[in-house]
């Protein structure tokens, strides 16, 4: 099991660098990244990609407005941080529609009309 968990999806495709994305004719590699904001894009670099250059910088287009990591802790809230499982491999999760519906009434009340 920790042969496939262990390394990233990259690494089972031989790819451990950004220059062997570069070298493999079967790799397109993502670069300019237009959905979210700088802290997001520095995670996604400082994890995997080392590469990523702002999309809106590039095309002089306009960034999301709100673009924020937010992690939200549910351990110690027994009642809704359980799995409900209605088959081995699927379920659902009640801090999941809580999180649905907040996420929809801040969006909806965004003064700016965007769409996320």
């Amino acid at each position: 099991m920790a042969k496939w968990l262990v390394p990233d999806a990259f690494t089972h495709c031989g790819i451990r660098t950004p220059e062997d994305v570069e070298d493999n004719p079967g790799c397109i590699g993502l670069r300019h990244q237009f959905r979210f904001g700088p802290s997001l894009r520095k995670l996604a670099n400082d994890v995997v990609y080392r590469v990523l250059a702002d999309g809106f910088t590039e095309t002089g287009g306009r960034p999301p407005a709100d673009t924020e990591i937010v992690l939200v802790d549910v351990h110690g809230l027994a009642e809704i941080n359980q799995v409900r499982r209605s088959t081995r491999y699927a379920g659902w999760w009640a801090v999941g529609a809580l999180l649905a519906r907040a996420l929809a009434e801040h969006h909806a009340a965004d003064p700016d009309g965007s769409v996320w």
